[in-house]
């Protein structure tokens, strides 16, 4: 909660910036006064539009970056996995090097998350497939 809270309170104040910021510039090139508080900043229709998309294409970036994130979450999470499974069968630097190149496979084949998702979801062949390809690959390469 707490974290929703400031990332709302950073996007206001990312607003009032912009709208600061372009209000000053704008004013250096009209050779006019300055806006001496943000309230004279936000009022200015020329400052308020621009603004207004700048803080939003910060908040798309913010986005990107968290799904981002979240797929490398994942894909860390299918590799610890993988580890644990193979430690079982061979010796762990085999595993950690096998797991590693599958994984590599894998981030080629599906470069998003939805993409890996729905190819699990639709059958297990195909990744099957991509463990033995990835298996054999990394086999070859050791």
């Amino acid at each position: 909660m707490g974290y929703i809270i400031g990332f709302i309170i950073g996007k206001i104040l990312t607003f009032l910036m912009f709208c600061f910021l372009i209000g000053g510039i704008l004013n250096l090139v009209k050779k006019s006064t300055p806006p001496k508080t943000l309230l004279q900043a936000v009022r200015s229709p020329s400052a308020f539009i621009p603004a207004l998309i700048l803080t939003l294409l910060t908040l798309a970036a913010s986005f990107t970056a968290s799904e981002n994130e979240k797929r490398e979450a994942e894909f860390t999470a299918f590799q610890r996995e993988c580890v644990k499974k193979a430690m079982q069968q061979v010796s762990p630097e085999d595993a950690e090097r096998g797991c590693a190149c599958v994984t590599a496979l894998f981030r080629e084949r599906y470069p998003s998350v939805r993409a890996l998702e729905t190819a699990i979801k639709q059958g297990g062949e195909d990744i099957e497939n991509l463990k033995a390809e990835g298996t054999a690959r990394c086999a070859v390469q050791n």
